[in-house]
Parts: C-alpha cells; structure tokens; sequence
C-alpha cells in the first residue's frame, strides 16, 4: 500500500495544474495520497497511473516500450542524408522568387519507404569496431528510427 499512496502522490504532484482533468479523479487521487485505506487506493487504478488523462494521447502514443532501438546506424544514416539534401535543395530553392521550401513532412514520407527497404536487402552482419558491436541491419524498420529521421529532418533549418 505504501507504493500505491507514493504512485498517488507522484500523480497528484505531475497532475496538480491540470484542467481537463475531472474533478472525481482528482479528489480520488488526493484521497489516495493522503490516506493509508486500501479501499480508497483502490479506487485509483493503474491505467490512471501509467495512461495519459487525455483521450487523443492515449489514442496515438504507446505506453509500453518494445525494447526497438532507436539509435541505430540505419537511422543516422538515412537522417544525415535526407538532413543534407533537403537542407542543400531548400537552400538552393530559397534563391528563387517565390521560394520554394521542402518541409519535413516530405523527408518523414520519403524515409519510412527507403527505411524499409533498406530493412530488406542490407547484411545483418555484425561488424566489430574498437570492441564496439554493430550491424547494418537491426531487423525490421521501426516507429523509433523513423522519429529520429523525422526529428533530424525537423530540424535542418
């Protein structure tokens, strides 16, 4: 009981400006934290401690992690080149009268197809660097190296 009224308090702590949050839930997590009944820590479930409060978050982002890697030579790769030649062209177009700009939503949809594809036909063949482990192919292509390409890509400018 002692981890669900510290689990409260870090809620009601992160939660406390929060005004989307119903006021039901918000005494039940006051009630929780302050008290050591069972029958009120009860009430606050784990799906309030580890889900976001809000509808449209819970909808699009994942509160698990798989354990894919994000930092993978196939990302970087991918995101340095898409970084340089978008960077190269909208410095190139922004010259022009109107300018042209290539926004990152276009390196973000050009990048998961060659991502996959690179998925497909590169070794997965460990190399061994300086008693550093990697490989040009970490299995399939996943939502993780895709952010990183997309941050990468967000930021060029």
């Amino acid at each position: 009981m002692n981890e669900l009224k510290t689990e409260a308090g870090n809620v009601k702590s992160s939660r406390k400006w929060d005004p989307n949050l119903p006021q039901e839930k918000v005494d039940a997590i006051n009630e929780a934290a302050k008290t050591d009944d069972q029958e009120k820590g009860v009430n606050l479930d784990k799906s309030e401690l580890q889900d976001s409060p809000y509808e449209s978050v819970r909808a699009a982002v994942r509160n698990t992690d798989n354990g894919e890697a994000a930092n993978t030579v196939r990302a970087w790769v991918l995101g340095m080149i898409f970084v340089t030649i978008g960077s190269g062209l909208n410095m190139f177009l922004s010259m022009r009268n109107p300018s042209i700009a290539i926004p990152a939503i276009v390196i973000q949809l050009l990048s998961y197809p060659i991502g996959c594809l690179w998925a497909r036909i590169m070794p997965t063949r460990t190399f061994n660097t300086f008693g550093l482990q990697w490989t040009l192919n970490t299995g399939p292509f996943t939502i993780k190296e895709h952010s990183v390409i997309t941050i990468m890509a967000k930021y060029q400018y």
